[in-house]
């Protein structure tokens, strides 16, 4: 059967693209699965391409990942992926087709619906649920265990250990949630503010850390998660990482790469300073031409203080330096000198101004 499609279109090309797909249809079809779940290789260049193609269905997309993800599917493929690729590849194109082609085709595009769809049968009975509740809120829903939430207020770091032997170290401002008890198919955890994420390999079991819009799935790997301001930034220090969007767009990092985008804009990796990204992780407070607002945001995070300001007082340039656990007073007389203000501490308030 396999044969004599392949053989019909490399005479006469289909008409229906996967823009006619309902979001069962994708669902129940092995192809956008297998994407779904490893997001690489030659299936992944053909999603990519197809949702900048079609992004009015990057919702939908981005909805089944999401559901696919969460639920423990078995991997079952009728065909290997060559010939899905071949296949489906021909599926865009917009020629006509000859009523046979038509027959042939939907017989076998059939056989693998069905044959998905018992399997997610199997698998979850709230399938409708999953689909019309917020994709944010889809894997936290599917977690039986209780969860956990440990918050670090400003001025606080710690590290959590996980029960499946990762390690969580969450810097001043940062929220996170986690269940306690890892499922035996999944491992979900959610992140506001920044954290160092060391995960225990476990081929069984990916990771899966849900940062805004953004989700990031491991095996094995380390990282910095950064989402105190508008941009989420995703360094990866180790292993391989796999950073997906709601919307559906996805990327692959390696070592010393990372993904800076600000919340529904297209992802863009570059590479980065990892003793700049990392310095907090050892306690070390970095500045990188930081302008005032960045500047005293960044202090009162670290130290847990309330900086007012003073008279109008505006700091004209800005600001570049590192300091090694160091004590509040020291780092402000050190910027003090720089920047042109005097300061006074009260408590746990920082009262900035100009130098007359």
């Amino acid at each position: 059967m396999i044969n004599k499609l392949k053989n019909i279109f490399s005479k006469e090309k289909i008409t229906k693209t996967y823009k006619d797909f309902s979001p069962k249809d994708l669902m129940t079809d092995e192809f956008f699965k297998k994407w779904a779940k490893n997001g690489d290789g030659e299936s992944s260049h053909f999603w990519e391409k197809w949702i900048q193609q079609y992004p009015e269905k990057s919702k939908n997309v981005a909805k089944m990942k999401r559901i696919i993800n969460a639920i423990d599917y078995a991997e079952k493929a009728s065909m290997d992926t060559k010939d899905y690729v071949d296949i489906y590849e021909k599926v865009l194109s917009h020629s006509p087709l000859e009523q046979e082609t038509k027959q042939v085709a939907f017989k076998i595009f059939w056989f693998i619906k069905v044959a998905a769809l018992f399997i997610i049968t199997l698998g979850s009975v709230h399938i409708f649920n999953l689909w019309t509740t917020p994709t944010s809120e889809v894997a936290m829903e599917e977690v039986n265990e209780k969860l956990l939430t440990k918050e670090c207020p400003p001025g606080v770091k710690t590290t959590i250990r996980l029960m499946d032997g990762s390690v969580v170290k969450l810097n001043s401002g940062t929220k996170l949630t986690y269940p306690e008890t890892f499922s035996d198919s999944v491992r979900h955890v959610w992140i506001e503010g920044e954290a160092f994420f060391k995960i225990k390999e476990d081929t069984i079991r990916p990771f899966i850390v849900h940062v805004r819009d953004l989700e990031l799935k491991v095996l094995g790997t380390s990282f910095n998660v950064n989402s105190y301001n508008e941009q989420n930034e995703i360094a990866l220090i180790t292993g391989k990482l796999l950073v997906s969007q709601l919307k559906g767009g996805s990327i692959q990092l390696l070592p010393n790469e990372m993904v800076a985008a600000k919340e529904g804009s297209q992802l863009q990796k570059k590479k980065f300073d990892k003793e700049k990204v990392m310095a907090w992780e050892k306690g070390i407070l970095y500045f990188d031409n930081d302008q005032q607002e960045e500047l005293f945001k960044k202090l009162e995070m670290w130290y847990g203080v309330e900086i007012i300001v003073e008279n109008g007082f505006k700091i004209k340039k800005g600001y570049t330096g590192k300091f090694d656990n160091e004590y509040l007073e020291n780092v402000l007389e050190g910027i003090s000198r720089t920047s042109r203000f005097t300061y006074r501490l009260e408590k746990n308030r920082v009262f900035i101004k100009s130098i007359k």
